[in-house]
């Protein structure tokens, strides 16, 4: 029968294999031994390396870091927001005054997204295409007007401080300068991607709000507003629908 070894480090047994070698006259000259260890080997796992977590969680963070600074120096809140004073908040809805605000307006046609040119054309208009050569902050929202002859227009709000010492004329056809006159807005404001499908169904909600406050359009029209660069995601979107509300009459 042969040796038996224990493994002191997996407490299993395995047999011990002696050969030995006679020397002159039968005398034993020497021994060997061989552990059958094949199945020790086989029994024992590959080492496995440690993955340092806090590495990937460094990398993580430093992703959204700079994601965040990204989205802050290209998104809205980096942008000069035409002025206005909340009169009344409920929800996704707000009664606003604003001032008269000068634009830049410009026909559009097809969608809201300014595809067919108009964009560009008044993003010309603020890098320099105009009579003073001038380059003008961007600023936001970014407004469409229906009118009432069934037409619609982009429009680029004139920062307040330029608009106050004046504006100067466009250069390229096509862009001209306008006013937005100063007034009372019914406004809802809603997440997603700008549409005329999505802007109709707004539209509705919010005459079912005015309608159930007593509150009358001054016209037939409404406006659009989107305050995002094309990029940011439809859930973090702000979009609005405006409708200019009547005078209320003094008392």
């Amino acid at each position: 029968m042969p040796a038996v070894d224990t493994d002191v480090a997996s407490g299993r047994k395995h047999p011990r294999i002696c050969h030995t070698t006679l020397g002159p006259g039968g005398g034993e000259q020497s021994a060997s031994c061989l552990v059958a260890s094949c199945a020790v080997a086989s029994t024992i796992p590959p080492e496995v390396p440690v993955f340092d977590k806090s590495i990937v969680y460094l990398v993580a963070g430093i992703l959204v870091a700079a994601g965040v600074i990204g989205y802050r120096f290209t998104s809205r809140d980096a942008y000069e927001n035409a002025a206005y004073v909340v009169e009344l908040a409920d929800g996704d809805f707000e009664l606003r005054l604003y001032p008269e605000l000068t634009l830049a307006s410009t026909a559009m046609q097809g969608s809201l997204s300014g595809e067919d040119g108009s964009f560009m054309r008044l993003f010309g208009y603020i890098s320099g295409k105009n009579a003073r050569q001038e380059k003008i902050a961007m600023t936001v929202p970014v407004f469409m007007q229906s009118g009432d002859d069934e037409t619609t227009s982009m429009q680029f709000v004139v920062p307040q401080a330029l608009a106050e010492v004046g504006a100067p004329e466009p250069s390229a056809e096509g862009v001209r300068l306008t006013t937005r006159p100063a007034g009372r807005y019914a406004v809802v404001r809603f997440a997603g991607e700008l549409t005329k499908a999505t802007e109709e169904l707004q539209r509705e909600r919010l005459e079912g709000w005015m309608k159930a406050r007593g509150l009358s359009p001054a016209t037939p029209v409404a406006s659009s507003a989107g305050y995002d660069p094309p990029w940011t995601p439809d859930f973090l979107r702000r979009n609005e629908v405006l409708i200019q509300l009547q005078v209320a009459p003094q008392e």
